[in-house]
């Protein structure tokens, strides 16, 4: 898929917009309009989108940060499996992203739990639109958890748990029902013993879920 991006350059000390078409080379008048075509869709409907969210918010009682993400999500998927401009390839080669944070506001895009993982990034595990596009494939019930988006950020560093998703839907589990409040020592202590435990994807993918099941439980009530 071409895009547009939208680019700031300097001529003669005076800032301006330019539209330039990524990724770079000859394209055709097909692509070109297709890509424009999008561009406005994108435009006028993200920022429809983060006003609903934004709105959802202030009812809201679950955590900010998370919810936000994980309802930017739930939109993603939507526009990913209905737009017939979008392909699933521009999601694993990280173009759509890229199309969509031109018109991400910074205010939305803050995190107010100070962390400072880069948010817009070209490796999977750290861009949010990528993790909140991840999250969103869950319900909310196995994710809520978490608390924090924080939390997130961390399972995506743990490649066990992303291999395997029976994993995370049981430390969710055991996790809600063993730890009133999981804090952030007592979380990556966590995921540092599952990581020994499963080094490699052969090492949860031949287990039975029960197994599994067991295991998590056993880790977790060590805590």
């Amino acid at each position: 898929m071409t895009i547009v991006i939208h680019q700031k350059i300097k001529v003669l000390d005076t800032e301006t917009t330019t539209k330039i078409f990524y990724p770079a080379g000859t394209i055709t008048d097909d692509q070109r309009n297709q890509a424009i075509q999008l561009d406005e869709f994108l435009k006028k409907e993200i920022s429809e989108r983060i006003r609903i969210i934004e709105k959802k918010m202030v009812l809201t009682e679950y955590n900010i940060d998370l919810y936000k993400w994980y309802l930017l999500g739930k939109w993603l998927i939507k526009l990913i499996n209905t737009q017939k401009l979008v392909r699933q390839t521009d999601v694993e080669t990280g173009v759509l992203w890229r199309a969509i944070w031109q018109y991400i506001p910074p205010s939305f895009s803050k995190i107010n739990e100070g962390e400072f993982t880069d948010k817009n990034s070209s490796k999977k595990n750290r861009d949010y639109l990528h993790l909140s596009y991840e999250l969103a494939k869950f319900e909310w019930e196995d994710v809520r958890w978490m608390n924090q988006w924080w939390f997130w950020l961390q399972i995506n560093h743990t490649p066990a748990i992303i291999r395997d998703q029976r994993i995370f839907l049981s430390l969710g589990k055991h996790i809600k029902n063993k730890i009133k409040k999981i804090n952030r020592d007592k979380f990556l202590k966590i995921l540092k013993d599952l990581s020994e435990d499963y080094k490699s994807g052969k090492d949860s993918l031949i287990l039975k879920d029960q197994e599994i099941d067991n295991n998590l439980n056993e880790i977790i009530s060590k805590i």
